[in-house]
């Protein structure tokens, strides 16, 4: 019986399988475990799709080169007194080759039509207080924090990598010059061909935040303006004007939340307070116009509660905050001696 551990194990055991890598007793317990999984089985659909057409380049490049050599053959065979057996053997061996160049277009020319004219993309979602990480066809690997979502078309890896995003997603990118990947949010446009970022682009925000951990990414807004991002570098986004910005920063913090961490700098309680309800999935109401105007820095391990975070912020015990229902409502203490 086939024993699931990971999105990115199933990838690597069905790539093994497709490349018939596996023993029997594997194949058998892998198809079994397919057959009763209907997300295992669109996986294996998405990964034999990628790889027949990958391969399919692979067989035209070898096509050539093997029918002129068979030529030569047949032409030094008419050339020479020989038995007609190796002519017409050679000749079947081109027929061969030309049928089986034929069966690779209409495979090809099947898996487009299954896999393209789908109109229906994927879409995963995250509901508030959880996140996922998740395994694209072609190898990248998306981790998606509370309350965002990820759609891809049916033929992506195919002829594009392309995905939008909601909310904010940890990339790790896997490298394909050919292809470069490119994530759209609202009127941004994220492209790599191969490198690690973090994009915070809730709708409730006005910025959207790009922070490049490895390699270099491009960044355009759709109207012609465009902007280079390297390592360690954060780019912000106006979504209002269409500007962009960049500055030095620990990028390193901008992924905290992927391990469950809580990390903010110079930022306004109220985008905090956001973040909090997005992590918690609770709903926190501002009574404070006060607090609505403090910044705060600070980096809480992923086992603080939003109590814990909340009695550090409030390091000058200022504030009070009560439970109601499904939130906290945070007001001014009435006598702060």
């Amino acid at each position: 019986m086939y024993h699931f551990q990971s999105t990115q194990q199933l990838r690597k055991d069905i790539d093994a399988y497709l490349k018939d890598r596996c023993s029997h007793d594997d194949a058998v317990s892998l198809l079994e475990y397919l057959s009763t999984d209907a997300e295992a089985e669109k996986l294996f659909k998405q990964v034999s799709a990628f790889r027949a057409m990958s391969e399919a380049h692979f067989f035209a490049r070898q096509e050539k080169p093997s029918l002129r050599k068979i030529h030569r053959r047949i032409g030094k065979a008419q050339g020479h007194t020989v038995s007609f057996w190796i002519a017409t053997v050679a000749a079947a061996v081109a027929a061969l080759l030309l049928v089986n160049s034929l069966v690779l277009l209409r495979k090809n020319r099947e898996v487009t039509e299954t896999y393209t004219q789908v109109t229906s993309p994927y879409v995963i979602r995250v509901p508030e207080g959880s996140r996922t990480t998740v395994s694209l066809p072609d190898g990248t690997l998306v981790t998606l924090n509370s309350g965002s979502s990820i759609v891809y078309n049916h033929d992506f890896g195919i002829f594009d990598r392309k995905v939008e995003l909601k909310g904010e997603g940890y990339f790790e990118v896997a490298k394909d010059l050919g292809k470069p990947f490119s994530v759209h949010v609202d009127k941004m446009t994220v492209e790599v061909t191969g490198t690690t970022f973090n994009v915070n682009a809730y709708d409730d925000e006005e910025y959207i935040l790009v922070s490049l951990l490895e390699g270099r990414v491009n960044l355009s807004n759709g109207r012609g303006v465009t902007m280079a991002l390297y390592q360690n570098e954060v780019a912000s986004f106006n979504r209002r004007s269409g500007q962009f910005t960049k500055k030095h920063a620990e990028v390193k913090n901008s992924a905290d939340w992927v391990d469950g961490g809580f990390t903010f700098e110079n930022t306004p309680f109220t985008t905090i307070a956001h973040r909090l309800e997005r992590k918690f999935n609770i709903r926190i109401i501002i009574e404070s116009e006060r607090l609505k105007k403090q910044y705060y820095t600070a980096t809480f391990s992923a086992e603080k509660s939003v109590y814990d975070i909340l009695r550090e912020i409030d390091v000058e015990n200022q504030y009070t905050w009560r439970e109601t229902d499904g939130g906290l409502i945070i007001s001014e203490k009435t006598n702060n001696h």
